[in-house]
């Protein structure tokens, strides 16, 4: 059992495909990278919080927050730059090669504090983790023929979700707990046992487009309510 407290990398470029500077767009008020700042420092389970990104005005919203900076190179920040490579760049930058990571992602703005501390709690038991909210959608996909056919459900026989043999999640883009050790070997962020913390669905938004922005605003204000 490990019992020593993990590493947080929070990877926040200055680009964006689908939202222009997402990662500095505000939710109540807060850009989405110092939300996920803020998210990891309280959780009270994180040795260090290191944001990785390419862009001054990230580098000091990070570093207001109380993050600590890591300076990602230009071939680490395209669209076709993977998490895992900027995870690799940030375990090299700092000689790590054993313990834990937890990824967390700007982009889940509604991840709370409480939710990474379980998330936290996971290394003891399994390799790899991520956050995730239940899910209850039939989905379909297209067919060489151009027709649909179902992927987690009969097309023939429609079930009642209480009547699935399986419960379901979706990923919601959150958070993950990673083994370094297995990172290293695997070269990937999932192996081994996954273990997953479920959040509410009204807390798995994950911004990619303008109108998940307007949906977030809603959202928050929903929640400032409660």
């Amino acid at each position: 059992m490990t019992s020593s407290l993990p590493v947080c990398l929070i990877p926040a470029r200055g680009g964006s495909k689908g939202v222009s500077r997402k990662n500095l767009r505000t939710i109540g008020g807060v850009p989405l990278v110092a939300r996920s700042i803020r998210a990891a420092l309280s959780s009270g389970v994180m040795s260090s919080v290191t944001v990785s990104t390419d862009d001054d005005e990230i580098a000091a919203v990070s570093e207001l927050e109380g993050a600590r900076v890591l300076r990602r190179p230009t071939a680490f920040a395209t669209d076709e730059a993977t998490s895992e490579s900027v995870v690799d760049h940030f375990l090299k930058e700092f000689s790590i090669t054993t313990g834990h990571l937890i990824m967390v992602q700007p982009t889940t703005p509604f991840l709370q504090g409480h939710d990474l501390a379980a998330l936290a709690e996971l290394r003891h038991t399994f390799d790899t983790g991520l956050t995730v909210c239940s899910s209850h959608v039939f989905l379909w996909r297209k067919t060489d023929r151009e027709s649909l056919e179902g992927v987690n459900h009969h097309a023939s026989r429609r079930q009642r979700r209480q009547d699935m043999p399986h419960e379901e999640f979706a990923e919601n883009g959150g958070a993950y707990l990673i083994n370094v050790a297995g990172f290293l070997t695997h070269r990937h962020r999932f192996f081994g046992r996954i273990g997953y913390v479920s959040m509410p669905t009204d807390r798995s938004l994950e911004i990619d487009t303008e109108a998940d922005l307007r949906l977030a605003s809603v959202l928050h204000t929903y929640h400032q309510a409660e």
